[in-house]
């Protein structure tokens, strides 16, 4: 019993750990275009209207969420790369990483 009580507990831990400001989760056989995908980051880190796309405006935010951490986990890499484009996906996981990089509460996680 004490085992199921603590998996409880750590799901709600997680559940709200996944949609607090600044995390973000895609899955790319999810969206079906590059305007989906930047609504989703509109919508998940709270960014104002037409900021998904602009990835300065992401990284700086990624930068700016220095009291708690900040995890980008993308799902089905490869569908989310042939809907919404290589390179637009490429630059998404570039301005994380440059924000993982001044910023260590930013995780990125590849699935």
């Amino acid at each position: 019993m004490r085992l199921k009580s603590f998996i409880a507990i750590l799901t709600l831990i997680f559940s709200i750990g996944c949609f607090a400001k600044g995390n973000v989760f895609i899955d790319g056989k999810k969206i079906k275009t590059r305007e989906d995908m930047q609504r989703l980051l509109e919508k998940q880190m709270q960014l104002p209207a037409n900021a998904g796309k602009d990835l300065d405006a992401i990284y700086a935010e990624l930068l700016s969420e220095s009291k708690s951490a900040s995890v980008v986990r993308l799902k089905h890499l490869d569908s989310l790369k042939r809907k919404t484009g290589d390179q637009y996906v490429e630059d998404f996981i570039d301005a994380v990483n440059m924000a993982a990089e001044e910023n260590a509460k930013v995780i990125l996680v590849l699935e």
